[in-house]
């Protein structure tokens, strides 16, 4: 159900920003207010409770976007209902007020994570914020997601520029790409050991080609050869007599 939240709640993005329409979602959705299902979609900054003051325990619930005002609300009781059903069905009187002009966005809050580790680690976009500002002079503030998000490559070292993508408008923020190879562990299992020095001699002697992490893993002088001085570096890491 807490996937089945977020997937709503990407859907209804989706829906308002291609049609530029209000959107209502209606029916049983199984979680009643305050649970973490409800409150990912409350929270998400895209659609709000038509009822302001849910019920605790109902699980039947109307949620609507920008555009569309909560007149009224009643809910059915158990007094009504006389014991047949579980269920407290809600009525609303939804006045669909339109929408206004998304005329720009801007990253206000970068993700908590800004440095990925080369050819290892995914996008996370937790904690960004972006701010969508309307031709009414109002603004509101919504979760970055990742589908919003374009130019991730983990594979290449160096200051990455991604473009955040809301309807017709995008800005950017950039990440780094960060080396993870540690020096001496050639096979990259996280010790350095006798393997990773017969790696790199076998490598130095032309019996095997490293590249990529390898091969920097393995040129411990950083000198751009792999050499038997290499290898004899990394036994001496392996054995503690050097670092």
């Amino acid at each position: 159900r807490n996937v089945q939240a977020g997937e709503l709640v990407q859907k209804a993005r989706q829906y308002i920003e291609t049609w530029n329409c209000p959107y209502i979602s209606t029916g049983d959705m199984n979680c009643p207010a305050g649970d973490i299902p409800y409150n990912t979609i409350v929270n998400s900054g895209v659609l709000t409770d038509a009822d302001p003051h849910p019920q605790a325990g109902v699980v039947d619930h109307i949620f609507i976007s920008e555009g569309a005002e909560s007149l009224y609300t009643a809910r059915v009781t158990d007094t009504d209902l006389q014991g047949t059903s579980d269920h407290y069905p809600l009525i609303a009187d939804i006045k669909l007020t339109g929408m206004p002009e998304l005329t720009g966005i801007e990253v206000t809050t970068l993700p908590d994570k800004f440095s990925y580790i080369k050819n290892k680690e995914d996008l996370d976009v937790t904690g960004g914020k972006v701010t969508l500002n309307y031709d009414n002079g109002s603004s509101k503030e919504i979760d970055m997601t990742a589908d919003m998000v374009s130019g991730f490559d983990n594979s290449v070292v160096g200051s990455l520029t991604l473009t955040v993508a809301y309807g017709d408008f995008t800005d950017t923020f950039d990440v780094m790409i960060v080396s993870g190879v540690i020096p001496g562990d050639v096979n990259d299992d996280g010790e350095i050991d006798v393997s990773d020095a017969l790696a790199a001699l076998r490598a130095a002697v032309g019996l095997t080609v490293l590249e990529g992490d390898e091969f920097e893993a393995a040129d411990v002088d950083c000198d751009g050869v792999i050499t038997v001085s290499d290898a004899l570096r990394i036994l001496r890491m392996a054995a503690l007599l050097d670092e």
